[in-house]
């Protein structure tokens, strides 16, 4: 399966952004567009999104790979190679 969660940092700060459980952080700017883009094999998995003041820490889908793109940039990391 594939699942895609688009975020926009309507914002005027920076917010942090962590990928776990690869604890992947990106820095998302004012007005910048983000983009997880997860495949796995379970189809009755999810992800869980918790946010602070400046922080958002997305707890990505079971079993999965995730591409991370920025206004359209690939971003991804480890969690694009390493599967959880």
């Amino acid at each position: 399966m594939i699942s895609t969660i688009k975020y926009v940092n309507r914002t005027d700060k920076s917010i942090e952004i962590i990928l776990e459980p690869w604890a992947e952080e990106f820095i998302l700017l004012p007005n910048q567009k983000l983009e997880l883009i997860a495949e796995y094999e379970k189809s009755n998995t999810y992800c869980q999104i918790e946010q602070s003041e400046d922080c958002i820490i997305f707890y990505a889908w079971e079993h999965s790979l995730v591409k991370v793109l920025i206004d359209g940039e690939d971003r991804t990391n480890t969690s694009g190679s390493v599967m959880f």
